[in-house]
């Protein structure tokens, strides 16, 4: 069985790794780890992991498009 970090860099890779299947992903691993650590605890760990949408954190990062 494939570890989950392996199927987010085979997804990224087959994606063209474009910024937001980058971003998708780790948030994604982050999500994936929450759930693993500590099961009684994952909706609080999920809840403190940047949940804003592609478009909401590329237009923060300055990389929108006019």
């Amino acid at each position: 069985m494939k570890t989950p970090s392996a199927l987010i860099i085979t997804s990224l890779l087959l994606s063209a790794c474009s910024t937001q299947a980058w971003y998708t992903g780790f948030r994604q691993g982050g999500e994936n780890q929450c759930r693993q650590a500590n099961p009684a605890d994952a909706e609080a760990c999920i809840a403190r992991l940047n949940n804003k949408s592609y478009d909401e954190y590329n237009k923060e990062r300055g990389g929108a498009k006019p």
